[in-house]
């Protein structure tokens, strides 16, 4: 059974985002400069009870931000198709038709079960955990903590196990999530280590183009009184002050976004043999 390696993966994966700067950059930016106008358009900025600034939908907008939400979420899952075959070097990348579908009903396989999950112990609390509201009689402590530690689990089973499903779906490989469940096999501490390396240095990457936005003059951080309306207006294409927070936040979501799927592509790559293997022995048996 082949074992990843994970400082090799994690390198390859960090690095991607500059290596593939072209031709992936330029679609990511526009994808976020829809959504920021989408949300200009659809929102508005205004107050809540307790005085916290926010961006709000219009009642009257609603059924044009859902339509455009879904819009947005069909051009993200063909991004991220064309991401991992970017990666992957495959000889014909803009093929993303039948990828695409593959790639969104594998993402609706991890979906719903974490979503039955978090439903399950927002119950289990009492409904603090969804509405933020406390619960008629408080949840007992072990309950609570049993189910925050079910979703952690879940989660790692689900992404760590399954998630090399996501580029063979992308690369068009049949039977994604029995190819991804097979791949990880013996990896799953290994796999999870590497994200979460790949989550540190996306947060130290946001981190520092915060701040040097900051140095810059050109975002206001940290919040204040004074600068949360600019940050509320982050949406507003038409403001000034939100070029700053534009500009960081296309950069973190980029590199997030590609060194996650490059992880993922290299992951699955390294451990195809453990496919092969599986395949064998199944065959066999």
């Amino acid at each position: 059974m082949v074992k990843l390696p994970v400082l090799e993966t994690t390198g390859h994966a960090l690095t991607a985002p500059f290596r593939y700067v072209w031709p992936l950059f330029p679609f990511y930016l526009v994808l976020q400069l829809g959504m920021v106008g989408v949300m200009g358009a659809v929102s508005s900025v205004g107050a809540s009870a307790d005085g916290d600034v926010g961006l709000a939908v219009e009642t009257a907008n609603l059924p044009l931000a859902i339509a455009a939400g879904f819009v947005l979420f069909i051009a993200f899952i063909m991004l991220a198709v064309l991401t991992h075959r970017v990666i992957a070097g495959v000889e014909e990348p803009w093929q993303l038709g039948r990828p695409s579908v593959s790639y969104f009903l594998v993402s609706l396989c991890f979906s719903l079960p974490l979503l039955a999950i978090i439903l399950l112990a927002g119950m289990v609390s009492g409904g603090a955990m969804l509405t933020g509201a406390p619960a008629a009689a408080p949840p007992p402590s072990v309950a609570l903590s049993l189910a925050l530690i079910g979703i952690y689990v879940a989660f790692f089973f689900i992404f760590v196990r399954l998630g090399l499903a996501l580029p063979a779906a992308a690369l068009e490989q049949p039977k994604p999530l029995l190819l991804g469940y097979r791949a990880s096999s013996g990896n799953g501490w290994r796999l999870f280590g590497c994200f979460m390396l790949i989550v540190i240095a996306a947060m130290i990457v946001s981190t520092v183009l915060t701040l040097l936005g900051s140095g810059l003059g050109i975002i206001d951080w940290p919040p204040t009184d004074e600068n949360v309306q600019g940050l509320a207006n982050a949406f507003d294409l038409s403001d000034p002050d939100a070029f700053g927070i534009l500009t960081v936040n296309v950069l973190t979501n980029y590199f997030t976004t590609v060194a996650s799927t490059a992880f993922l592509t290299y992951s699955l790559r390294a451990l195809w043999p453990n496919v092969e293997g599986g395949a064998a022995a199944a065959s066999a048996g």
